[in-house]
């Protein structure tokens, strides 16, 4: 499928490129032409509060005819147009209504009042509608489609629908490098419709050559804000874009490797680091034992007369691994990656369960490419449970993400099941 969209979005991006005048001849150019009107899954895209008034912000015209009336504007894009000016009509009896002015032409008479596409509560609903962003401070205007969700939940306190919206797409195509070419795809992680952020610049490209983007969360395709891109031939840095998001330059800044792919069935990421006691930690573990390893944030430290000497207290999770793996301690190595060092001199508590070793070093986190997240290693170094990340699709065939944590007893009986081999 990716494949039918790359094509189009190269045919949309280079016409743009060839009627506005840009050069195409450099290696390191990408194009990008078509909007998906899903965002990226491992996008986290900020939203803004709709802020209503009594009159629109901008001269529009619309007949009326319909009371009570509140008037909104998105500000979308980066030209002298304002954003999108959008109405809600709260209808008695039932969900309000939205009038948005999608084509961007300040005539709300040529659109169509918009019922809720989701009901998410008693309540609260969103719609998911598709407005026209312009775009140009200088020289000439571009239009361009762009995807947002709008969300209202009723507020008892204000006795009215409170709204908030995002950016709810992302744009797809493709960059030469080193004469291969790859698909691609970027997303911004604000809700202005504009790409030209590269602060704000999530991008997604097709590593292994599969002709599918894997935009989960913790992909090796994917590659956060303002982090460099890792190819095998090359690292680059995204250097400019344009606000329309249909261009963007990249600049090799370093050698290339070939990023882990971390998942069931792969060969764990091994580095050798040091636990906050001193000791040498190396995953997997060289010993013959299973690996557990485990991300989080941080470990607290107790306190108070209770204490005999000041400890490190595990996380929930931690001590239900723990508790799980409790007759294990011969056969399982507990390894627990924090991102934040705990202070000097304390000790992490064993009083119950398997032994922890607490590693805080940001070259595993990079590694691992997670600040949170299990592992369970057998012997051999391969992954065969983890936190997972998964994709579905709904009855209107909008995709669905989620997240599917391991508890204890799951690690214990995977550790039971390799144990039994």
């Amino acid at each position: 499928m990716l494949r039918g969209i790359v094509n189009a979005a190269v045919a949309v991006a280079l016409a743009c490129a060839v009627g506005c005048g840009v050069s195409v001849s450099s290696a390191e150019v990408a194009l990008l032409g078509e909007m998906v009107p899903w965002p990226m899954q491992c996008a986290a895209i900020t939203g803004g509060r709709v802020q209503f008034t009594e009159r629109p912000t901008e001269e529009i015209a619309w007949s009326g005819g319909i009371e009570p009336i509140r008037y909104a504007l998105l500000p979308l894009g980066n030209a002298a147009d304002l954003g999108i000016t959008v109405l809600e009509y709260a209808q008695p009896g039932g969900p309000p209504l939205l009038l948005l002015d999608e084509d961007n032409d300040e005539d709300l008479d040529n659109n169509a009042w918009l019922h809720p596409d989701e009901r998410n509560g008693p309540r609260s609903y969103t719609w998911f509608p598709t407005v026209t962003v312009e775009y140009g401070q200088r020289g000439p205007v571009v239009r361009h489609p762009y995807r947002i969700s709008v969300h209202g939940a009723y507020s008892y306190e204000s006795e009215a629908y409170e709204f908030f919206y995002s950016g709810y797409s992302h744009r797809q195509g493709v960059v030469t490098i080193d004469g291969e070419r790859y698909a691609i795809g970027i997303a911004s992680l604000g809700s202005t419709g504009c790409y030209d952020d590269l602060q704000s610049l999530v991008a997604a490209i097709d590593i292994d050559r599969d002709g599918e983007l894997d935009t989960l969360p913790y992909s090796h395709e994917v590659f956060g804000p303002a982090a460099p891109i890792v190819l095998p031939t090359g690292t680059y840095s995204i250097f400019w874009a344009n606000a329309e998001g249909s261009e963007f330059h990249l600049r090799r800044v370093d050698e290339g490797f070939l990023r882990p792919t971390i998942a069931r069935g792969e060969s764990a990421p091994s580095f050798d680091s040091e636990s906050i006691r001193g000791e040498r930690i190396a995953v997997p573990a060289e010993d013959g034992r299973i690996t557990i390893l485990m991300f989080i944030h941080r470990v607290t430290a107790s306190s108070g007369a209770a204490c005999s000497a000041p400890s490190l207290l595990s996380w929930d999770r931690i001590e239900d691994v723990r508790a799980a793996l409790s007759h294990h301690e011969q056969h399982v190595a507990l390894v627990v990656v924090v991102e934040e060092q705990p202070p000097a001199g304390f000790r992490f508590e064993d009083g119950f369960g398997i032994p922890v070793s607490v590693v805080c070093d940001p070259a595993v986190n990079e590694l691992y490419r997670r600040s949170v997240g299990a592992f369970v290693i057998d012997v051999d170094g391969v992954i065969v449970a983890m936190d997972e990340t998964w994709l579905t699709t709904d009855c209107l065939g909008r995709p669905r993400g989620a997240y599917e944590e391991l508890r204890g007893l799951d690690i214990r009986a995977v550790v039971d099941g390799l144990l039994r081999q």
